[in-house]
């Protein structure tokens, strides 16, 4: 299980008319974790199904065991698939709610100011560089038989160049160009996409990373976090400070 420490920015040094917004970042911001998950799940199918693999006995094998084997293997490269396509639109996902925290803190300026921005650049610059493709690579998981419809998007998409892996279909088109979709070698997923392989690797080194990015946005609103607790404290203190309304009374 995956942890992270959830910060709290409710705010009360919030202005009323920002408070609502930053409800709504933090509820983006707790679902990062949960696809984090998401992709460490997928990872766990993916190398499950990879041990799963029943190798080819050898002579002597039965055709009645032959054909168990080949269906037994089928549903596990079909699962392998499933769980790289899966990987690739909850990366696609993470993304797009960052984007979203991101876009609403310009409504917060309270908070926006709070910020730790270098937190923030590190998560955009771990992100990107692990997953410079990931808008291209969910795509083709999401909609391939969308992009590959048509002669026309055939040749848009095709490629003269050399592609890594053999996969799953290929196209030769007319002038031949080759296209390339779901492409599976080992624990990388890719594809030829606007005449370029993009891939990303499905791996425990992708879940880390992720989860590296998670943590620098939890620590983005580290400074907002300490000025909450401040505020409590401090209203907290005064409190207590205060007499009761029975001792008041007696005074």
């Amino acid at each position: 299980m995956l942890t992270f420490d959830l910060p709290n920015i409710s705010l009360p040094a919030l202005p009323e008319s920002e408070r609502e917004v930053a409800w709504a970042i933090q509820s983006n911001l707790f679902e990062l974790p949960s696809i984090v998950e998401h992709v460490s799940s997928a990872v766990a199918l993916f190398q499950f199904s990879t041990g799963q693999r029943i190798a080819h006995p050898g002579a002597g094998e039965s055709e009645e065991d032959r054909g168990k084997r080949h269906k037994h293997n089928d549903m596990l490269r079909d699962w392998k698939m499933m769980a790289a396509k899966a990987g690739a639109i909850k990366i696609y996902e993470f993304h797009r709610l960052e984007q979203a925290i991101d876009a609403m803190l310009k409504k917060c300026p309270t908070l926006e100011a709070m910020l730790d921005l270098e937190a923030r650049k590190r998560a955009a610059r771990l992100f990107h560089d692990t997953f410079p493709n990931f808008a291209d690579v969910r795509d083709v998981a999401a909609h391939g038989a969308e992009i590959f419809d048509n002669p026309d998007k055939v040749n848009r998409h095709a490629t003269r160049g050399e592609i890594y892996g053999l996969p799953n279909f290929m196209i030769k088109s007319g002038d031949g160009k080759i296209v390339g979709r779901d492409l599976l070698v080992e624990s990388t997923y890719s594809a030829v996409f606007e005449g370029k392989q993009v891939s990303y690797n499905l791996s425990d080194a992708t879940v880390a990373t992720l989860h590296s990015v998670c943590t620098e946005r939890m620590n983005m609103f580290a400074p907002a976090q300490r000025a909450t607790r401040e505020i409590l404290m401090k209203r907290l203190t005064e409190a207590r400070a205060q007499p009761s309304s029975d001792q008041s009374s007696r005074l």
